[in-house]
């Protein structure tokens, strides 16, 4: 049988990444997908700027 065990970790100088629980026996066999969240892209305009663009919409 598989069990999970989802962390979120910070990953240390040297690419290292260290995951600590009880859960984990020592000398078990484990699995590790490491999954890295990408940067958030920030729009250059404001969301402000949309205002009153959108066809059907009043003239600014």
């Amino acid at each position: 049988m598989l069990n999970g065990l989802r962390q979120q970790a910070i990953v240390k100088p040297g690419g290292v990444v260290e995951i600590c629980s009880p859960e984990l026996s020592a000398g078990a066999t484990v699995e590790v997908i490491v999954l890295l969240e990408s940067p958030a892209k920030h729009s250059e305009k404001p969301l402000t700027s949309f205002i009153g663009s959108a066809r059907g919409s009043f003239a600014r």
